[in-house]
């Protein structure tokens, strides 16, 4: 399964190990990879449309 992120990409679920919201920055999703690496998904207005989509693509990985 796919997800789409921010900036319109598409990234298998099937590398993704966790999503979360950022530490200093509450504004910002990062996806953490199986290898290590991190990427940040996108920066949002405000930390509740973050941890919006946080819930939104952990639901997607659970299916």
């Amino acid at each position: 399964m796919h997800i789409q992120l921010k900036n319109g990409k598409m990234m298998n679920l099937t590398c993704v190990n966790n999503i979360r919201q950022g530490f200093k920055s509450k504004n910002t999703v990062i996806i953490e990879l199986i290898n290590g690496m991190t990427i940040l998904e996108g920066t949002y207005s405000s930390d509740a449309e973050a941890e919006a989509k946080v819930t939104e693509l952990k639901s997607k990985m659970l299916k």
